[in-house]
Formats: C-alpha cells, structure tokens, sequence
C-alpha cells in the first residue's frame, strides 16, 4: 500500500505544477466562439420549437417540437453549469448573468441552490456518500449498498425489484424536483437573509426576479395567446424531456460502476487522486457536444473547473500524460455504452469500498 501512496503522492504533486502553469500554458484564456455558437443554438433550438407547438394541432409533430426544446433546456443548463463556474467569459458580470439567465429563467432552477449543490457540495466530496449530493437520491432510489442496509423491509424490496421500472419516470420528473428542491433553499435563505453578506443577498434578488419571470414567460405569456391546457402540456413535457437528457448528459460520469463511492475516510486521500477514480469522461459527436458543453470531459473539468470547456480536451492530453506516468486511471468510454453502465447501477447498487481504487493503479510507466 505504502507505494501506491507515494503514486498517489507523485502523481499530486504534478498536479499541482500543472495547476500552477494553467495560465502559461494558455488554460486560462477564454475562447468564446464554440461557447457563444452553443448558446445561441441551444437558446434556438429551445425557444422556436416551444413556439412552433402551438401552430399544429398534429401531436405527433407536437411531441417531436416538445422533444425539441426538451434538448435545447439540456444544453442551456450545461452552459450555465459552466458559466456558475466563471469559465466561459472573461467578464465575472456576464457569467453570473448568464448563470442567472440559463438557470432561473430558461431552465426555472435556482442558480443559487445549484451554487450549494454542485460547485460547494459535489465538487469538493466527489463520490463521498452521504455527503456528495449526487450520491443521495432517498427515498426515490437507492445507489448504493449502504442505502440497501438501511434501508426498512418495504423500502428494499422496492430499492431492489422496482426502481429499475421507476427510474425511467423518475429522472423524467428530475427537472421539476430541482425546481422544488431549489425553492425550498430560497424560502430557507430568505429567513436568514439579514445573516448573508449584501452580494448574496443581490444575486438572490436577482434570481429570485428571474424565477418569476420564467414562470410569467413559459406560463403566463404563452396562455394569452394559446390555450392554457396546451402550454402546460408544452411546459411538463419539456422539462420531462429536459430530465431525461439531464441523466444521459451528467449522471454517467459519476454513475458508471467504474466511478467508486467511498466513505469519509477517502477525503484524507489528495484531491487530484480521488478525482480520477470517481469520475470517467465519455466521447460524443457534433451535436451531443453542442448537449453536454463540455461536461463530456467531465473528469478533466473535476479537475480544473475554472478552464474555458473550449480547452478541456487539450488540457485532457496534458492529464492523460501525467496519469499515465504515475499509473493513475485517465477513462474514457463511449456514451451511449457510459450510460447502459449508469442505469445497470438503478439494478445493482453500488459496493462502497475505498480499497477498491487500487484495483485501478497500474505499475508507473
């Protein structure tokens, strides 16, 4: 054990060098073509459908436009996921607007509460259970075998024989769970408001207005003009849609059974080395890189969330490198097979073992 510590230890330590040499080597600059051809697309592909809906009384037509928009919000939240980072623009204000924008007004989440969820709680616990948000989703399904065991009776009879059948409805309901879920953190935010520094409190506001006006867009606006019954049935099934690609565009990277959970012991672990056995990349095409926006280098972007994702897959060839000398996992899969892999964990819960990442050091090269 005690050489694979010093792996991991050699392996950290030019980490940290490329980290240091991030601005030298041009990491740190922030190419805004892709980025801004990616939103003008998603924005497009999200609002023109949602309008065209109503001016077909063909539902089958109507399915395919709702479809549409479904991956058009997909792709809006991955470039606000990377604007929450401040990686797309030079500019703090226009990240912070477009976080706002894509989060709370497109998609109607809490940017705020995604802030607390994603980069202060995921990022820093990576497959840490029960302290990585991602790794909890009780009492709708169960991950891993720690939830099985304590788990009551009922409960792990549906963990074991059902959710698999539920699964496909419940991460079609995932993007209206994090706008309840998102909800509920303002109302608690706003109760302790006069104990928050005035910029939080600012971008709440902000938010806050961008909420409303989500639902005042999506909602109301469109039911002055058309029937309310169809604008809901626009409305659910986007954000259906929206869930459903949400999973296949970020789940994969932590769900595969080849990214380890570990218990709290694993934070004693340097942060580069846990990153490497609790996150996998996959590779997709033009369009599902216009969807994922980066996410698909999901493990380079653990790494150094604040590079541009227009430059994850170079810095990706820098990781590789350095994995490869010190024997450290560097994956890859495809996405279509990272996916199959995600969902066989709804069938098979996750073993937490944090032994298990030896399994994956090789001999340095």
């Amino acid at each position: 054990m005690a050489s694979v510590t010093s792996q991991y230890n050699a392996f950290d330590a030019d980490m940290k060098k490329l980290k240091q040499n991030l601005r030298e080597l041009g990491y740190m600059e922030r190419p805004i073509g892709w980025v801004t051809f990616s939103w003008v697309y998603n924005l497009t592909i999200s609002l023109v459908p949602a309008v065209l809906f109503f001016y077909t009384d063909n539902w089958l037509i109507r399915a395919i436009l709702a479809f549409i928009s479904g991956i058009g919000a997909v792709g809006i939240a991955t470039c606000s996921h990377n604007a929450s980072h401040g990686n797309i623009y030079k500019s703090a204000f226009v990240n912070r607007f477009l976080d706002i924008f894509g989060f709370s007004f497109i998609v109607g989440i809490s940017s705020r509460f995604w802030d607390n969820l994603h980069n202060k709680l995921h990022h820093p616990n990576t497959g840490v259970v029960s302290v990585d948000p991602d790794t909890i989703f009780l009492p709708w399904l169960a991950l891993h075998e720690k939830q099985l065991e304590e788990a009551g009776p009922l409960a792990r009879v549906y963990y074991t024989k059902v959710q698999w059948l539920a699964f496909p409805i419940l991460i079609g309901l995932y993007v209206h769970y994090l706008q309840v879920l998102g909800w509920k953190f303002i109302i608690k935010r706003i109760k302790t408001f006069k104990e928050l520094d005035e910029k939080t409190r600012k971008l709440h506001y902000y938010e806050i207005f961008a909420l409303v006006l989500h639902y005042v867009f999506w909602i109301g606006l469109f039911a002055l003009y058309f029937p309310l019954l169809d604008v809901l049935i626009l409305y659910f099934a986007r954000n259906f849609i929206a869930g459903m690609f949400c999973f296949f565009a970020l789940a994969p990277t932590h769900y595969s059974r080849e990214a380890l959970y570990f218990d709290k012991d694993i934070l004693k672990m340097n942060y580069f080395a846990r990153q490497m056995f609790s996150t996998i990349n996959y590779r997709v095409g033009f369009f599902g890189s216009l969807l994922a926006n980066g996410v698909e280098y999901h493990l380079d972007h653990h790494l150094f969330p604040q590079v541009s994702p227009a430059l994850l897959k170079k810095l990706g060839g820098d990781i590789e490198k350095i994995s490869r000398k010190h024997g450290m996992p560097y994956r890859s899969k495809k996405w279509l097979e990272i996916i199959f892999d995600a969902y066989r964990v709804i069938l098979k819960a996750k073993v937490v073992d944090n032994s298990l990442v030896r399994k994956f050091v090789v001999k340095p090269n």
